[in-house]
């Protein structure tokens, strides 16, 4: 009976990223160890898109609060300690606040520097969105994120800063 064997190339952003391996007959353990791996990177990488999408539409709403504010004269420091601890509370604004100085570890408070890249959201945005054609759903809120992002990248060179710099785009947006 001939080996048969079978290549994977893991293209996920984990610790086997960019291995190949190469199934062929071994004990059903270690079968099940390789298949393991292989199903996380695989759901993982897939996780990514949905999720980035998400957290990419939720910035967007943060900066349009925090523009709202401004609007209305309510401080940044003011409308961070309401909002933080009531219902419009979300990771991207407690965890990746877009105004400096709010949350001193955000990318924010570095000049927008040391965080996700608005390329790599606008990557992903794309990925989202042809997985949700592939699908048959429509992503509407997902849409206007990417059509918001790609506009910011292209008229404010923001390509290589941390996306939560699109609330000075925003900003302009409401005057």
């Amino acid at each position: 009976m001939a080996r048969k064997s079978i290549v994977f190339t893991v293209e996920a952003d984990n610790r086997d990223k960019g291995k190949q391996f190469k199934i062929t007959e071994m004990p059903a353990r270690k079968a099940e160890e390789w298949a393991i791996r292989l199903a996380c990177a695989v759901i993982g990488a897939g996780v990514t898109v949905p999720d980035n999408m998400m957290m990419a539409i939720n910035m967007l709403g943060v900066c349009e609060g925090f523009a709202l504010a401004e609007k209305l004269g309510i401080s940044h420091q003011t409308l961070f300690d309401v909002v933080s601890t009531s219902t419009g509370n979300s990771f991207a604004l407690s965890n990746y606040c877009p105004i400096p100085d709010i949350v001193p570890t955000t990318p924010a408070s570095r000049n927008y520097t040391r965080g996700f890249n608005t390329s790599l959201l606008v990557k992903d945005l794309t990925l989202a969105q042809s997985a949700a054609q592939d699908a048959g759903v429509a992503t509407p809120m997902g849409a206007h994120a990417l059509a918001s992002f790609r506009h910011f990248m292209a008229i404010a060179n923001s390509a290589g800063r941390d996306f939560s710099s699109v609330v000075d785009y925003v900003r302009a947006k409401l005057k």
